[in-house]
Order: C-alpha cells, then sequence, then structure tokens
C-alpha cells in the first residue's frame, strides 16, 4: 500500500481518482432543444445574453429576459447558470412597444450537455418540467441572420416546416416555376438546366431562409405575424448567365422606421454557382473608393464620377442630386448592353436609389481581364 500511494505522488495521480469526476456544466451560450412538459421548444442563449424560444407547434418567437437589468449582464446570467439559479421571463412585446410576461423560467445544468428546470406561469399557479439538450457546434453566429446571434440550429426547424406551392411562369422563352411559401415567392428552373438541382437547392434555401427572417422580425415588431412577401425572380437569362433579382418590399421589424433592399446575383449557368462580379472591374470592390487628390483631400473615384453622371436621379432640380456623393453601390449585374449598378442611399432619401445602366464602351476603361471575357463571350 506504501509503495502504491507513493507511486500515485510521484506521478501525480490522487489515489481516489479513479473515481469518475462530474462532468461541468454545460456551457449557457448556444442553441437548446427540448421540451416544456409535452411541447417541443427551441431555446437560444447569445453570448451578450439575449435569449430567445419557440414552440415547434406554432413557431413564434417569445423574448426571454432576466427580472431585472443587474442579472440580465452575461456574467451575472453566467453564474448564476454555474449556481444552478437561472431565472428568465418570457415577454411578449405588443405592438404598442409594451410587454407582457407570460411565463417564468427557473433553469439549471445537470451536465455537459443536459439542463433542467421548471416553467410556471406569471401568477405562479401552473408549472410544467423543463428538459434541455444542448445542440452541439452552434453556439456562433448565423450571417444569413444579421440581427441575432443564433446559430443555424436554431433556426433549422423553422426552415423544414416550410412548404411551397408551384405554379408555371415565363421569362421570354424560357419556362420555369414559381414556387411560393407563406413568407416568400421564388421559382426552380426545368431539370434540363445545366447545374438544375444546384440552382433549384440555392433558390429553396432563399426561400427557408426568409422564414427564419420573417421569425425575427416578427420578435421584434411584436403583435401578430405579417408576410415578408420577398421576391427572388429571374430577370435576364442566357446560356452563360441567370441574373436573380432579390426584394424585400417596406417592411417594419422595430426600431424608429421600416426598411426595404433591392439586390441582384448573378448566376454562372455552365459553372452552376454564384459569381463574385466585383472581380470584373479593376481593383475590385475598391474601384469605388474614394482616393487623396493632389490637394491631399479625398477625391471620388473614376469609376464613382461616371455612375454618378450617368444616375437617373441626377439631373437639374432632382433632391437627388445634393446627395449623390453618399450613394452606396452593389456588384454589377451583366445585360445585353453591358452591366448595371443597383444603387442606395440613407433612409431619408432612400427613394433616390435607383440603378445605373453603363454600356461595354462606357465601362471598358475599368473592366478586369475577367470583365473584358465577360465582354468578349469567352
Amino acid at each position: 500500500m506504501r509503495l502504491a500511494l507513493l507511486a500515485a505522488l510521484m506521478t501525480g495521480i490522487h489515489p481516489a481518482a479513479d473515481a469518475a469526476s462530474p462532468a461541468p456544466p454545460a456551457e449557457l451560450a448556444g442553441t437548446w432543444k427540448g421540451r416544456i412538459g409535452p411541447a417541443e421548444v427551441m431555446l437560444c442563449i447569445t453570448d451578450t445574453g439575449d435569449a430567445q424560444t419557440y414552440y415547434l407547434r406554432h413557431r413564434r418567437g417569445i423574448t426571454l429576459a432576466a427580472p431585472n437589468e443587474a442579472a440580465g449582464t452575461p456574467d451575472a446570467m453566467r453564474q448564476a447558470w454555474q449556481a444552478g439559479r437561472l431565472e428568465l421571463l418570457e415577454q411578449e412585446k405588443q405592438v404598442d412597444r409594451s410587454t407582457r410576461i407570460t411565463g417564468r423560467w427557473q433553469l439549471a445544468p445537470r451536465s455537459g450537455t443536459e439542463a433542467a428546470g421548471t416553467w410556471s406561469d406569471p401568477a405562479g399557479t401552473r408549472s410544467l418540467p423543463i428538459t434541455l439538450t444542448r445542440l452541439p457546434g452552434d453556439a456562433g453566429h448565423d450571417p444569413r441572420m444579421p440581427g441575432t446571434g443564433c446559430g443555424p440550429a436554431f433556426y433549422e426547424p423553422l426552415r423544414a416546416a416550410v412548404r411551397v406551392k408551384a405554379s408555371p411562369a415565363r421569362l421570354g422563352d424560357r419556362p420555369y416555376r414559381m414556387i411560393e411559401s407563406e413568407q416568400a415567392t421564388a421559382f426552380e428552373v426545368p431539370p434540363d438546366t445545366p447545374h438544375a438541382a444546384r440552382l433549384n437547392r440555392f433558390t429553396l434555401d432563399w426561400v427557408r431562409d426568409q422564414a427564419a427572417r420573417a421569425f425575427d422580425c416578427d420578435l421584434m415588431r411584436g403583435g401578430p405575424p405579417s408576410p415578408l412577401g420577398a421576391t427572388l425572380e429571374p430577370v435576364w437569362w442566357t446560356d452563360r448567365f441567370l441574373v436573380m433579382r432579390d426584394t424585400l418590399p417596406e417592411t417594419y421589424c422595430g426600431g424608429a422606421h421600416g426598411f426595404w433592399s433591392i439586390q441582384s446575383i448573378t448566376w454562372s449557368v455552365p459553372q452552376g454557382r454564384v459569381v463574385d462580379t466585383w472581380t470584373w472591374l479593376r481593383g475590385g470592390e475598391k474601384a469605388l473608393e474614394a482616393r487623396t487628390g493632389p490637394d491631399g483631400q479625398p477625391a471620388r473615384s473614376p469609376l464613382f464620377r461616371l455612375l454618378t453622371r450617368h444616375h437617373p436621379r441626377n439631373a437639374k432640380d432632382d433632391d437627388c442630386r445634393e446627395v449623390m456623393d453618399q450613394m452606396s453601390v452593389d456588384a454589377p449585374t451583366p445585360g445585353p448592353d453591358g452591366l448595371t449598378f443597383q444603387t442606395s442611399f440613407f433612409h431619408a432619401m432612400r427613394a433616390c436609389g435607383d440603378e445605373v445602366k453603363l454600356t461595354w464602351e462606357q465601362v471598358a476603361p475599368h473592366l478586369s481581364a475577367a470583365g473584358r471575357a465577360v465582354r468578349e463571350g469567352r
């Protein structure tokens, strides 16, 4: 026994170390899946302490918050979690921006991946058990959902629940099918289109993403759900390129004002992928950046000045003319005669956003080798 004790001390192993050590508690931040009573739920808690949940049966977002500001800091929430007494309140946002408490959560970690607790109604007269499992590898932010810190797994049940109906449509002499969900309308191409399966998967994923986007919008706005009405439609289609227009109409998702967006996506038909059309310009997106002039002052780039000169709203007696230097420009898209650039402006002057069409001759001095190949049909 003395020899065994001496060996244990020499190797740094405690004699009682053969007993299994308890697993550390699960990390709080991330995506959780489980049940409140018999009902399936998803829960997301971010690194910044924001939290939201939804029941899979109705898929409407519910905000969760600490009972007071001091308890709502990330450090305070983490300490309460590790101590086994994290408390969160369900807060249902109303259209008038007030909130209504709909329930109370008490949570504690049970293992490296499990948590448990109790849900109770505001009056404390009814309670249900909570059981949760932390989903792996999902503590990160989903870039498709810029307004949240939740990862893809939190939204996957929303995306998987999307159902679409199809109807025939045409763009010139090219047939396709419109696919429509509750939130958005997109399209799918015939199976004899090169890389049709890849393109149709891309557009269907876009439709599913709108379900997650609508979820976040409804959560931030409060009140009854409202369809987004987003569209992804083909606007120019050849054997080489398919240009898609992604449009979000006027939408309010909480905050000071609503917003809308228009952007274009260029798909290479032979390659079956989205094209980075900035590579068609010398310097890429930096071709629009201001440069330092001879007097040491910033000067607009030649390409920016060209776009400003040909902007449809840069006209006499048009208020937009005064804000042209504050224009934002999206990546170009190809057309039969040249390149089209979608522009946008700050909220107060957003009506100034319009397309600027440049012929191949006009844009030629700014083309890269890749852009010249597109112009020449290679």
